[in-house]
């Protein structure tokens, strides 16, 4: 027995027709409610047969303007009834032109710095003003659904995606290389807006002032400087600030003399004025005090022969690091 959720009555399986979905295999409706609510669905696809058999109409009622007009007055739409659009081509056309003016203000920037109003982002839920979205003019009020910091994250992921990368690199390059032109001259603005707006002077200053205050900001800044040193020199310069951050974070910011952890300065054990290179293998983490300390001094009388010894064991064998060949004669080298 089953109850039919249409007459709510209680009837045999045989009395419901099969249905494979259905968790026990029939439907929810009887047969007989099921031919009642069929009848409307036939008679209309009868009546639609019986007017494609009719003769083509030669008029069209327009819903827009309420016009009766030829049917050469209305574009051809052959998915729809009757193979024509519901508007005239008028209407149409007004419609487009009015499109067209909206856009035209969407695109305007004194609309975008008037504007006035809230918006909820689609991502984190939050009633935002207009200002914190981006602008997209094929949205109805010309902003994006998800505000500025949203959309920030979902592009960096979006980039971040192994599959993605090279995909965006190369699209990214075949669009320079066919707008090169605007690419510099978008360029060349940019630097100037740099230069000339007050505002973003300050906003610069206020990231780079927090981005220099972090282990990776300090530790770029440190091979910058050690670079153009060795530049201003004319000395080799293999070394990168990844390559400065890798060593770093084998000694885990802890200096290799004193073991003190914290801000580690870049130690050049030859030094770059005695024509030492800017590479991995003569670059160490050294706290501030032992950097000072040591100065010109060569490894071996800085540490002294017997700590000298036991400096190079404990590299070897506590940190697991290949000593490089310029470390094994340190009585032969000036360290700074």
């Amino acid at each position: 027995m089953k109850r039919c959720i249409k007459c709510e009555e209680e009837k045999t399986l045989s009395e419901f027709y099969r249905h494979v979905g259905a968790k026990d295999g029939f439907r929810n409706v009887c047969k007989s409610c099921w031919a009642k609510n069929r009848k409307p669905y036939s008679r209309a696809k009868k009546s639609r047969s019986k007017e494609s058999n009719k003769e083509p109409k030669t008029e069209k009622r327009c819903p827009k303007c309420g016009e009766v007009k030829p049917v050469s007055e209305f574009s051809p739409r052959p998915e729809r009834r009757g193979g024509l659009k519901p508007r005239c081509k008028a209407c149409v056309k007004v419609d487009r032109r009015a499109k067209r003016e909206q856009l035209k203000q969407l695109h305007d920037e004194d609309f975008y710095q008037n504007v006035i109003g809230e918006k909820k982002c689609s991502v984190c839920k939050e009633i935002k003003p207009y200002t914190d979205f981006d602008r997209l003019r094929s949205e109805a009020d010309g902003f994006q659904c998800l505000c500025k910091p949203c959309g920030r994250k979902k592009s960096k992921a979006y980039s971040l995606r192994e599959d993605k990368r090279e995909h965006l690199l190369a699209k990214k390059m075949e669009w320079y290389y066919n707008n090169l032109e605007g690419a510099k001259r978008r360029e060349v603005e940019r630097q100037k807006r740099r230069r000339t707006d007050p505002e973003l002077k300050r906003k610069l200053r206020e990231y780079h002032r927090r981005y220099y205050r972090t282990p990776k900001g300090m530790a770029i800044a440190q091979h910058n400087g050690a670079k153009r040193r060795a530049q201003k020199l004319k000395l080799p310069t293999d070394l990168t600030s990844d390559k400065w951050l890798e060593i770093l974070d084998f000694f885990n910011y802890r200096c290799v003399y004193c073991g003190v952890s914290g801000r580690m300065a870049m130690d050049h054990v030859i030094p770059l004025h005695q024509n030492g290179h800017h590479v991995s293998g003569n670059v160490l983490p050294a706290c501030k005090s032992c950097n000072s300390s040591k100065k010109e001094r060569t490894l071996e009388e800085f540490l002294g022969n017997e700590q000298y010894t036991e400096w190079l064991h404990k590299m070897k064998f506590e940190f697991s690091w290949e000593v490089p060949e310029l470390f094994e004669n340190g009585g032969s080298l000036q360290g700074g």
